[in-house]
């Protein structure tokens, strides 16, 4: 039986965004992954909270042996699951990019 590949959203403030498509990758962070969240407003959330106004998201289709859940935020206050890709998203995974303002 081959993996289980899924949607997932990545979201990043503009600064981050030109880095990925210029290097043609969403590198993983100092922990070793890539968060993502089930939907793209989901994903929004932890860039609103910080004040961020035009947030870029990346919807990703990953393989889920890769995933783990992550548990560094409060689901509660959030109201969603986050979760961590191990490794480099290659942008050859991304399905398209939304903006939100």
């Amino acid at each position: 039986m081959g993996e289980m590949v899924k949607k997932y959203y990545h979201a990043t403030k503009y600064a981050n965004f030109s880095g990925i498509m210029a290097q043609d990758v969403i590198k993983a962070g100092i922990d070793g992954g890539v968060y993502l969240c089930d939907t793209a407003k989901d994903a929004c959330k932890f860039l609103a909270i910080r004040g961020e106004k035009r947030v870029y998201v990346f919807e990703v289709e990953v393989n889920e042996s890769q995933m783990v859940e992550s548990f560094d935020h409060d689901e509660n206050y959030f109201g969603c699951k986050a979760y961590l890709y191990l490794g480099d998203i290659p942008f050859s995974k991304v399905t398209q990019v939304l903006v939100f303002k």
